[in-house]
């Protein structure tokens, strides 16, 4: 993390964005991805912030296209899952 939400609203920031990697070799990493976007979706929607969560499949990951259509669709509907209020992707 870069930044808290509590940062962002002091610097009066109109919304937050977290990165969500999707099917990752790693399952740790992928689970500590998880795990800060919904950390900072609970934060967010606590304070009334915006939370934008930029889908994305790992790159070297257990995909064999990150850009397939279905594939996308995969880690944005999961994005839209987690609360995000909007979805940035490939």
């Amino acid at each position: 993390m870069i930044a808290s939400v509590a940062d962002a609203v002091s610097l009066g920031a109109d919304a937050v964005i977290t990165y969500l990697f999707f099917g990752h070799s790693d399952p740790a990493l992928e689970s500590k991805s998880f795990e800060d976007c919904a950390a900072v979706n609970a934060r967010a929607r606590a304070v009334g912030m915006p939370h934008i969560i930029e889908t994305m499949g790992a790159r070297g990951g257990l995909a064999q296209n990150v850009f397939d259509p279905k594939f996308i669709a995969s880690h944005t509907g999961v994005g839209a899952e987690m609360g995000a209020d909007i979805i940035k992707t490939d």
